[in-house]
């Protein structure tokens, strides 16, 4: 969701060979190997905030939106932006307050996930978004803080996000992909193997679905440096990078976010979308590779 930079350009060229087109991938959820490690299905009568910050990363985990995106949400609690139904979570983005800015929900997961480890991660998230034009509802992963605090970006990987923009830009088209700044320790990232349709240059998919009219299971599988994400049972995009800072140390272990942002790329063309939006989560799930002892153990 971090767009002060443009989206990867250019990673269609994939390293030794061409990319390979793929239709109906046959996705089968977590390899048998993994053991799931993190789990809300949003049954509590209110948010599990054990499990959840709400608010980004920013201002020491304070950030109510993303100011170099020219987003005009504000994340807030208590003013109906996080609406527990008793099986899902609705993150709703409020009508346009006096400040000018809409009251929205965000949820950050506490627990955090060490993909530069080299150990395999899945995860998974069943979603129904909102379409209006100016919502942009995304789930993402972002790097947590070093331990001196300081924070950087990239990395950064899209699972799924709809910049709702009323052109090509709209609820038929999935944005998925990674964000970098080029070579990551000379190792180029690249995308090696995309479904029919993708737009390789943009990191999006052109549907003919329309993501709002229902639930949609959106997934990656992360091992370093392999990525796959899934929309459904359909392989939308697979390539490779690593989970590094543009300094290219290993980058910290990363957050889990689900956000509804308004504005900024999604309100190009002006915010016409009737409020309140609502992205509606039934669960997010995370697996983790098993370790070779407890695989012996099993």
């Amino acid at each position: 969701m971090s767009k002060n930079m443009a989206i990867v350009r250019g990673l269609m060229m994939a390293v030794g060979s061409a990319i390979s087109m793929v239709i109906g991938y046959a996705w089968a959820g977590p390899p048998a190997d993994y053991v799931r490690v993190f789990d809300d299905q949003f049954t509590t009568p209110t948010l599990d905030t054990h499990k959840w910050w709400t608010r980004l990363r920013e201002n020491g985990g304070t950030a109510q939106s993303i100011p170099s995106n020219h987003e005009q949400e504000r994340y807030v609690e208590n003013a109906g932006t996080h609406v527990m139904t008793g099986h899902s979570i609705q993150l709703i983005a409020q009508p346009r307050a006096a400040d000018g800015t809409y009251p929205s929900g965000v949820i950050r997961s506490k627990e955090l996930f060490d993909l530069a480890s080299g150990t395999g991660f899945y995860f998974e998230a069943r979603a129904k978004v909102p379409g209006g034009q100016g919502s942009w509802p995304g789930f993402w992963l972002a790097s947590d803080k070093r331990p001196n605090g300081s924070l950087a970006w990239p990395p950064e990987i899209d699972i799924m996000e709809f910049i709702n923009a009323g052109d090509t830009d709209n609820i038929n088209t999935l944005h998925c992909g990674i964000q970098t700044n080029g070579d990551q320790k000379g190792y180029k990232a690249s995308f090696t193997q995309v479904v029919d349709g993708f737009d390789g240059v943009n990191s999006k998919w052109l549907t003919n679905l329309d993501f709002s009219a229902g639930f949609h299971t959106y997934a990656l599988l992360y091992k370093q440096p392999n990525f796959t994400i899934w929309m459904d049972r359909t392989l939308v995009l697979s390539g490779t990078y690593l989970w590094v800072w543009p300094d290219h140390t290993p980058a910290p272990a990363a957050h889990v976010i689900a956000q509804l942002a308004v504005g900024g790329t999604a309100g190009r063309n002006g915010i016409t979308a009737k409020f309140p939006q609502v992205m509606e989560i039934d669960y997010i799930h995370v697996y983790k590779e098993a370790s070779p002892n407890s695989r012996s153990r099993s």
